[in-house]
């Protein structure tokens, strides 16, 4: 087999931008060594449907753009439609005898599993 021509590679393979630094990457750095150390664990993040997104200069100047990493789905991700959280940004927290959120956007979330296999980690059906 010859080697592959990088520019048919990037077309079978985009890259999804994710993981590009920050905590994120060591979240998912971390998520790697304890798998590899095949010590249980979970650990929660937020998949954008864009990713972080595309940089191409136009006119001289970095321009962002969409990145539609999700085109075709993601194979690795399993969608949990039994699970959906309630995640509230802005408004405040008013406290009283309860607490309730006061002027918040209120997005209706939906978990996903996504494995991760670790170094030379050896699969069971347990």
């Amino acid at each position: 087999m010859g080697a592959a021509n990088m520019e048919d590679v990037l077309e079978q393979e985009p890259d999804a931008a994710l993981g590009n630094g920050g905590l994120g990457r060591l979240a998912a750095c971390f998520l790697d060594s304890l798998a590899t150390l095949a010590i249980p664990a979970m650990g929660y993040g937020i998949r954008y449907d864009y990713g972080i997104f595309k940089q191409q200069i136009v006119d001289g100047y970095q321009t962002e753009f969409p990145d539609y990493w999700l085109t075709y789905d993601n194979p690795w991700e399993i969608p949990r439609h039994d699970v959906r959280v309630d995640v509230r940004f802005g408004g405040w927290v008013r406290e009283y005898t309860y607490v309730s959120y006061v002027s918040s956007l209120t997005v209706v979330t939906m978990m996903a599993n996504s494995a991760m296999s670790g170094r030379e980690v050896k699969w069971s059906k347990q």
